[in-house]
């Protein structure tokens, strides 16, 4: 129950009954504040996005003197123009997937008419992450002689939604828990050729990541045999 109109002042009491039909009751004195102005408010559709992941950035706009705003947006970091966009039922989106990899303060200035006050948001502190990894490996033959080169190749690719090129890093082979040794990549790819002893080997490897991607978790398991 309130005891005043909004806005303004208002005391809100609570009463309640439990199971035992014991009843209870609490009041609180509340500031409400009426909307005042033209306001927007700036939301991402993904709150923790990675690189080249498509992300859609929504900016309401409300104006208690309008029931139906208008205008367009600029959506803004720094002194940099992002995109401008039309606002339509109070709403003015903004999808892309060219963000760089890093912190982002992206504000929205909302222009509701050529000769009106502009209305900037608050500015929304985005960040875009590395995105993941997975590596893929093949080994020929599978089934040999100690004597002979086994050929190792691995693989490695951004994981979806993330996008980008896979930079220059590191792969590790491993023979179970013991490593065969490390690969710098070349277009994604990094090879091995190595002669192992008599025996089962459960092959697999790992991408140690780099600048601008996350290092992946072990790859699928190949066994190779050799007599």
């Amino acid at each position: 129950m309130c005891s005043s109109d909004l806005p303004g002042d208002v005391v809100l009491s609570i009463t309640a009954t439990d199971g035992a039909g014991a009843t209870g009751a609490a009041a609180a004195l509340v500031h409400v504040t009426a909307l005042t102005g033209p306001v927007a408010s700036i939301t991402p559709s993904n709150a923790s996005p990675v690189t080249g992941e498509m992300v859609t950035l929504s900016v309401t706009v409300a104006d208690p003197a309008n029931p139906t705003p208008h205008g367009k947006v600029v959506f803004l970091e720094g002194a940099t123009v992002l995109a401008t966009r039309a606002v339509n039922a109070g709403v003015a989106t903004y999808r892309t997937s060219r963000l760089p990899l890093g912190a982002h303060s992206i504000v929205a200035r909302w222009l509701p008419s050529a000769t009106a006050t502009p209305v900037e948001s608050v500015a929304l502190d985005l960040t875009i992450g590395k995105p993941s990894t997975t590596v893929s490996l093949v080994a020929a033959p599978v089934l040999t002689t100690a004597t002979k080169v086994i050929t190792i190749r691995a693989r490695v690719t951004v994981v979806k939604p993330g996008r980008g090129h896979v930079a220059p890093g590191t792969v590790t082979f491993y023979d179970g828990t013991t490593s065969l040794g490390s690969v710098l990549l070349a277009t994604g790819t990094a090879r091995l050729q190595i002669l192992l002893p008599a025996g089962a080997h459960d092959l697999t490897a790992g991408y140690e990541g780099s600048d601008t991607l996350l290092p992946s978790p072990q790859s699928n398991v190949v066994t190779v045999t050799t007599t």
